[in-house]
C-alpha cells in the first residue's frame, strides 16, 4: 500500500496488510524493497501496525505513524535507529507524516482521540506542523466539526 520511492532513487517503502489469525483485518507493517535487487524486508513489527510510510528528502528516514494512537516514528532504510518523533497520549495521536521539502519539518494530520480507547463526543482532525525532532507542535488549522485528512507540501521554493 501507498508505495512511494526514495529521493535518491535506490529504495521503495511501502505498507503492507496482513490478516489476523481471526480473519479480521490486519495487522500492518513498513516494509522496503531495492530498486536494484527487488529484495524485499519488513522494517516495522506487526504489532505496531505501521501506515502511510514516506521518505526524508536526503533518503536517510523513513517516517510514518501507528495504529490506533497515532505515534510518529522514523527508522533509518537499513531497519536501525527507529525511534518516536510524536508521541500520542491521551486525546491527541498524529497521522499521515510527511517532511518539509528541506527536511527540517514534519507535516501530519492531529485528531484529539490518540490513546483514548474509543475517538471522544468531539472528534475532530487538524493539521499540525512540528520541528523534525517532534519539538514544537503547532495546529496550523483549527477547524471543529470539519475534518482535514492527508496534508502533503508543495515543492520547495526556487530562487
Amino acid at each position: 500500500m501507498e508505495p512511494r520511492y526514495a529521493p535518491n532513487g535506490r529504495w521503495i517503502v511501502f505498507a503492507r496488510l496482513a490478516p489476523s489469525a481471526n480473519g479480521v483485518c490486519c495487522a500492518q507493517a513498513v516494509f522496503i524493497v531495492g530498486t536494484d535487487t527487488h529484495r524485499v524486508r519488513r522494517l516495522t513489527p506487526w504489532r505496531l501496525n505501521s501506515e502511510h510510510p514516506t521518505w526524508s528528502p536526503d533518503s536517510h528516514w523513513i517516517i510514518f505513524d501507528n495504529l490506533p494512537d497515532g505515534t510518529i516514528q522514523v527508522i533509518r532504510p537499513d531497519g536501525h535507529d527507529r525511534h518516536t518523533t510524536v508521541r500520542a497520549h491521551v486525546g491527541f495521536g498524529g497521522h499521515k507524516p510527511s517532511f518539509s521539502p528541506d527536511g527540517s519539518k514534519i507535516l501530519f494530520m492531529c485528531e484529539n482521540q490518540g490513546t483514548l480507547n474509543r475517538p471522544p463526543v468531539d472528534y475532530n482532525e487538524d493539521i499540525c506542523v512540528t520541528h523534525a525532532d517532534g519539538s514544537h507542535i503547532v495546529k496550523v488549522i483549527n477547524t471543529p466539526n470539519t475534518l482535514e485528512n492527508y496534508p502533503s507540501w508543495g515543492p520547495a521554493a526556487t530562487r
